[in-house]
């Protein structure tokens, strides 16, 4: 372990960081992650996953080039205690729950990771049925052993393991009942390890918690914070290709989800024709107040309803929702999926003056991507100019 902080030490001392970078890099800043995919994981002897490539963009937005092969992969329970109690040290990918909060300081979040009992296909129906009596295995200092708690498992009922792999094993030799672990990872892990993957199912979700960069409480806060500062602008900027890098990422390694939304189409359709009247009456003032995110043009209790306009040859006018692409020609910019929704946004407008639009979007609330569904309105504002008034919300479940 003494030889890896010094081979990294001497890294970090070499990398050449432009400005102000140099001064607010902590020079022997410690890098360590787990084995736990999709966020981080080794395919083939290179290091990926989302929490990965989040990473190295950041570092490389803030002018720091970070090696993949510098950061330490170790168990789960060593790389975080290694974390508490050494300076300058950076952990991820670590869930962020109150027993944790004031033990590092926090950058994120990166994605929302839903926790699950892993169980079998002869014990699912009982476990559901009765968790205060059932025998539960977590890894050690993971937030499954909170959660599964948390979901009404008995303390005194959770045994801890090193790995996943004996998690796996106890299961399968009948010693504990259920895995409380991540859905993704635990999948992944159960395709890996066990003897018959297919008999592995989740039999009951026990809550989503959102994932982070933990850093240990020593590391300089002024770092910290624009690191926290980078990677928010990472997940907003869409102005060179569409979509943000922050989406593109994610969408490399996850399926697009839905969400469950407060927010109605007719919801959307008010929205839209009252800023489309307002227009007409003050195009000034109107463009204005949405860029100014005053309510009705953001709502103050749902962050995902908003409006934007747009003129027809594809400039952004006003945004009370992404603010980066104000001014912006957003044509030919699609999501990233390469659905160019605001190109068809604009035919639709003035082919049909209204209609619905359907892409993908990141969430202002939830990490990931998600189906997103827009109504757009063709209006004339009181300089006689054409604008089409947009808003949207994300597509529920069915």
């Amino acid at each position: 372990m003494k030889q890896r902080l010094l081979i990294l030490s001497i890294l970090l001392l070499s990398i050449f960081i432009p400005g102000m970078m140099a001064q607010s890099l902590p020079s022997d800043l410690l890098i360590l992650t787990e084995d736990y995919p999709p966020f981080n994981y080794m395919d083939n002897g290179t290091l990926k996953g989302i929490s990965v490539d989040f990473l190295e963009s950041t570092f490389n937005h803030m002018g720091i080039d970070i090696p993949r092969n510098s950061i330490n992969i170790l168990p789960w329970a060593e790389a975080y205690n290694t974390t508490l109690t050494r300076n300058n040290t950076l952990l991820f990918t670590t869930g962020r729950i109150s027993q944790r909060e004031d033990q590092f300081l926090w950058a994120g979040p990166i994605i929302s990771d839903t926790k699950v009992l892993w169980g079998t296909t002869k014990n699912d129906s009982s476990i559901s049925s009765d968790i205060h009596s059932y025998r539960i295995v977590a890894i050690r200092n993971d937030t499954g052993i909170s959660m599964a708690e948390h979901a009404g498992v008995n303390p005194n009922q959770i045994t801890e393991v090193s790995s996943p792999e004996q998690a796996i094993r106890m299961i399968e030799n009948g010693t504990t009942d259920a895995w409380s672990y991540g859905e993704l990872s635990g999948q992944s892990m159960i395709n890996r390890y066990a003897d018959d993957p297919e008999s592995f199912k989740p039999v009951m979700n026990i809550g989503a918690i959102d994932e982070y960069f933990a850093f240990n409480k020593n590391t300089d806060p002024e770092f910290v914070d624009e690191f926290n500062n980078t990677i928010s602008n990472l997940k907003i900027n869409r102005s060179e290709t569409g979509s943000s890098e922050y989406e593109q990422i994610i969408y490399k390694y996850k399926p697009v989800e839905c969400a469950e939304s407060d927010i109605t189409t007719k919801m959307v359709t008010d929205l839209v024709n009252s800023t489309s009247d307002a227009l007409s009456q003050n195009t000034p003032d109107t463009l204005k107040q949405i860029n100014a995110k005053v309510a009705p043009y953001k709502d103050p209790v749902i962050p995902g309803l908003y409006v934007f306009v747009y003129a027809l040859n594809g400039t952004n006018m006003a945004d009370a929702g992404n603010p980066d692409i104000i001014g912006r020609n957003m044509s030919g910019k699609g999501d990233v999926t390469g659905t160019m929704f605001r190109d068809e946004m604009l035919k639709g407008a003035v082919d049909h003056g209204t209609g619905w639009v359907h892409y993908v979007f990141s969430h202002p609330t939830l990490s990931g991507i998600f189906q997103k569904e827009s109504y757009f309105n063709l209006t004339t504002g009181s300089d006689g100019i054409q604008y089409v008034v947009i808003s949207g919300r994300y597509t529920p479940c069915a």
